[in-house]
């Protein structure tokens, strides 16, 4: 039996619907863009980008004696929302983070029963220290699009990514030739211009990086394009003519509430994690959502919760919330008459 090609055969029996198998070598040209990148300081608040950069580029120092990262891809529909706040489609499913374990868990389990001697492997869906879609790139599952995507030319972005780096050597797939060629819609598209060139991401302006990642409040000069998204943003995928025959999905009925009075509700952080335990959003916080959905509604112009609005913005603990309730409240008070 061929081990390559049975690993394949398990992971999309699996449940995956991509693998492509590459070298553990070190990446060269992309360690010298990262470390461009970190220097010219895209990655914002992320300071974690920093003090991994070495795992990043190199899987040798995340597993001794690493020769092969199987890669592997899993597909979510873009999302027709129906409420006035947008949330990036994959955040409508329940956090892959957790839904993918169980069958890397059986890849990984396979891979011991084939072979006779021990393997050593660790294995990460998207939060570990590595630079995913550069090894994606080079196992074949697709290419980096201008928007710094890993595009399907058939199957379009929407997948999430996931690796195991094992101590053996398999057979490697090839690289896809192809490219976004003059297409310029997602650095055309994006509101903030967080996309400064083609294949270049400012995270400082990214809508899904001020949304999530931020802690901090919400740049005045970039609120209003921010939009309408309180988690996320799927504009550059949602221009890029390689998504044209993604499948959309209608909204999960067993998606959570989302809405300032359901928030507003939930006496604590704590409590707000057990209630979103299993859904992306978590990621924001409780704060940070409702930060994003003042911001929403001011852009927005919503009225509904006026009143709750009006009250953060005179007594909220948090100087953030406080500050953004006020910006809020000067943008919707002319409509609230």
């Amino acid at each position: 039996m061929n081990l390559t090609q049975a690993i394949k055969d398990k992971a999309l029996e699996s449940g995956f619907d991509h693998v492509g198998i590459c070298s553990a070598a070190p990446l060269e040209i992309e360690r010298y863009l990262l470390q461009e990148w970190l220097i010219q300081g895209c990655s914002a608040g992320m300071h974690y980008m920093k003090a991994s950069f070495e795992n990043r580029v190199s899987p040798a120092s995340l597993l001794e004696g690493a020769q092969s990262i199987i890669c592997l891809g899993k597909h979510y529909s873009p999302v027709k929302q129906s409420s006035p706040y947008k949330i990036a489609s994959y955040a409508h499913t329940k956090d892959y983070h957790q839904t993918l374990k169980p069958p890397l868990q059986r890849i990984e389990d396979y891979i011991d029963e084939l072979t006779e001697k021990q393997v050593n492997k660790i294995s990460f869906i998207d939060s570990g220290p590595l630079l995913e879609k550069a090894y994606a790139k080079k196992a074949g599952l697709g290419f980096q699009g201008k928007n710094t995507n890993l595009i399907h030319p058939a199957k379009g972005s929407y997948f999430f990514l996931a690796e195991i780096i094992v101590d053996i050597e398999l057979e490697y797939d090839r690289p896809l030739n192809i490219s976004c060629g003059t297409c310029d819609k997602c650095v055309e598209s994006c509101p903030t211009g967080a996309l400064d060139k083609p294949y270049w991401l400012d995270s400082n302006k990214c809508i899904s990086y001020l949304t999530i990642e931020n802690k901090s409040a919400i740049p005045p000069e970039l609120r209003e394009k921010v939009r309408d998204w309180i988690f996320g943003c799927d504009i550059c995928q949602e221009v890029c003519p390689f998504n044209r025959k993604a499948p959309s999905q209608s909204e999960p009925e067993n998606s959570p509430e989302i809405t300032l009075q359901s928030l507003l509700e939930i006496p604590s952080e704590k409590r707000f994690k057990e209630i979103y335990n299993e859904w992306p959003v978590i990621r924001a916080k409780k704060t940070g959502l409702i930060r994003n959905i003042l911001n929403a509604s001011g852009n927005l112009r919503i009225t509904d919760n006026f009143a709750q609005i009006r009250n953060l913005a005179n007594t909220s603990d948090s100087e953030i919330i406080k500050e953004q309730a006020q910006w809020t409240l000067k943008r919707i008070k002319p409509f609230n008459s």
